[in-house]
């Protein structure tokens, strides 16, 4: 159930042992979604805001430094910049069963796979539907008061 260790990136390897405190995870999955400067910069802005390391899945909205770099103004937010870069990790697909026990909270699309993960981990989570079963799992959560 659990994977490799070998077959998680090495930088997100490192990332995770440099953090004082579980990270925030930000993950939307297999969204790939017009709106992904918008989440990027709600996860950077999050993360930012509670002085918290993240690591952000870039999934099929491809999130990475480099949509970073061309999303924020070196000038205006050139903080968020410096900020995400030593404590920001995006990193593409790892196992949901190796990640979130090493992280502090989850802030995910809320599919039933990631969903689940995240239960399983027995880690809080925020759920920002977009479609889908999404909806239903937010009123399940609620329905069952699962946090």
């Amino acid at each position: 159930m659990y994977a490799q260790v070998d077959t998680i990136p090495k930088a997100l390897q490192a990332f995770l042992s440099r953090c004082d405190s579980p990270p925030i995870y930000f993950g939307w999955g297999s969204l790939g979604f017009a709106h992904r400067q918008v989440m990027m910069r709600l996860a950077i802005t999050t993360a930012y805001y509670c002085s918290r390391d993240a690591v952000i899945l870039g999934g099929w909205a491809n999130m990475d430094e480099k949509l970073m770099l061309e999303e924020f103004a070196p000038v205006k937010e050139g903080h968020l910049i410096e900020f995400a870069k030593r404590h920001v990790c995006f990193t593409g697909s790892v196992p949901h069963a190796w990640l979130l026990p090493h992280c502090a909270v989850a802030i995910i699309h809320g599919g039933a796979g990631t969903t689940a993960a995240c239960l399983r981990a027995g880690i809080p989570l925020i759920v920002t539907p977009f479609g889908f079963d999404q909806g239903f799992m937010v009123g399940l959560h609620i329905a069952l008061s699962v946090q």
